[in-house]
């Protein structure tokens, strides 16, 4: 289903998926075929919603933040 990811292989992945997300099969798929673990990889409940998104973007924008500033 996806394609070229070893071009993410040198990359920081970071994930974020509600358990009840319609894309929940596909970024567990996703994640399997990764060449690389991601450093940050989240399943939690919910699903593809501003609620799920109000609980976890301050996480994700801290990751990525971090990676940001890194660079």
């Amino acid at each position: 289903m996806f394609d070229r990811l070893d071009a993410l292989a040198p990359l920081p992945v970071g994930l974020w998926c509600g358990t009840s997300d319609p894309f929940y099969d596909a970024v567990r798929d996703l994640v399997h075929d990764l060449p690389v673990t991601p450093e940050r990889l989240v399943y939690a409940p919910g699903a593809h919603t501003r609620v799920f998104w109000d609980d976890h973007t301050l996480d994700a924008l801290g990751w990525l933040a971090e990676r940001l500033v890194a660079a």
